[in-house]
Order: structure tokens, then C-alpha cells, then sequence
């Protein structure tokens, strides 16, 4: 994912999934759907993995261990998951805001499907959402047009946090994660903290 230029009335230009922050009465854009990973040990602690130098956050879902990749600044959430052909079965990636913001994320350019949920400070679930590929831009399509045809998925409350997995997930949980009813577990100081 490439990232372009950004005021605090235009879209961000990039390619992969865009998040639309609402900041006081700004609007920015930021992506989704690219590529950072990261991991945790079985303490809590964030770590950079052996093969590949990405931080990847350990996150229980459900009795589900998932090895998310952490993006906790504007270029790594810019590039989110962008460009990949597929996401590992208990992978994905966690979007770490400094402050908990009004959210929304496109499919923009992206190759697979995502299933995403949105966390508050407190890491309630917000909102869920299984989101599909989108088509990809036509050759005579400009970029404002692409993307104001792009399904928005909102966090429906101020997120601070969102996960995004591979799609169909969301799926095999049992319940159904609900909206203001479950708390997924994260070192939220520390992620904070550590975001920018």
C-alpha cells in the first residue's frame, strides 16, 4: 500500500482498505487491509519474531488464540493489510489508536476477504462485520469515484482498537461475539502507550 497526502478534508490516497477517522471535525483517512505483523509471549509482552522482525500481539478470541500483527502507527495502519493473497488461519492484524476515535474501513484493492471487529477503550466489542472484496478500480474510474463506491463499515462508537482477521472467522465463533456484551482481553496500557 502506498500512502499519499493528507489535510484534514481530504482522503488519504492509498491502496488497500482506507479507515475513515472522524477526528472532532476533521475527517482522515487511514488503511486497512495491508501488512505488519507482530506477536506476544505467553506474559503479555509484545515481541519482534525471529523470521521476520514484525511485533505480533498474542489476542484470545473466544478460547482461540490469534497472533495478530500490530499496527500502532499512522504508516502501519496506512498499509494495514494491502496486497495479501491470504491471511494465515489464526493471524490477522491489531489497529492500535492513541486516542478512541469514530471509525469506518473500506475494502479498497484488497484480495481477500476480512472479517473485522471494532473494540472500544476497553476492548467491548462495538461492532462486527464480514467485509468482501470489493471490484478494483476501472481504468476509466478516478479515485475519488472508487472510493466513494466503497461499502463503509463503521465502528458505530469510539474505537480505539480493531482487529481484522481472515474472513469467514467470525463465523466459527460460538456464540456470535455481541455487540456491547463481550470484552476481548488485550494489555491495553501498554498498546496505548506504545501507539502513535
Amino acid at each position: 500500500m502506498a500512502a499519499g497526502r493528507v489535510n484534514n478534508k481530504t482522503p488519504w490516497t492509498i491502496t488497500g482498505v482506507l479507515l475513515c477517522a472522524l477526528l472532532a471535525t476533521s475527517q482522515a483517512t487511514l488503511v486497512s487491509c495491508g501488512n505488519s505483523n507482530a506477536s506476544t509471549t505467553q506474559s503479555g509482552e509484545t515481541r519482534a519474531d525471529e523470521d521476520d522482525g514484525v511485533r505480533r500481539e498474542t489476542v484470545e478470541i473466544r478460547g482461540r488464540r490469534f497472533r495478530l500483527e500490530i499496527a500502532d502507527d499512522d504508516e502501519k495502519r496506512i498499509k494495514g493489510l494491502s496486497g495479501r493473497a491470504e491471511i494465515a488461519e489464526n493471524g490477522g492484524m491489531l489497529f492500535v489508536f492513541p486516542r478512541p476515535q469514530q471509525a469506518a474501513f473500506v475494502m479498497r484493492d484488497c484480495l481477500v476477504d476480512i472479517d473485522i471487529i471494532f473494540l472500544d477503550t476497553f476492548g467491548q466489542v462495538l461492532s462486527t462485520y464480514e467485509m468482501e472484496v470489493e471490484d478494483p478500480r476501472r481504468p476509466d474510474e478516478t479515485q475519488a469515484d472508487y472510493e466513494e463506491r466503497l461499502k463503509k463499515y463503521h465502528s458505530r462508537g469510539p474505537a480505539q482498537f480493531v482487529i481484522e482477521l481472515r474472513g469467514g472467522t467470525l463465523k466459527t465463533f460460538e456464540p456470535e461475539l455481541r455487540r456491547m456484551r463481550d470484552v476481548i482481553k488485550l494489555d491495553r496500557q501498554r498498546l496505548i502507550r506504545d501507539a502513535s
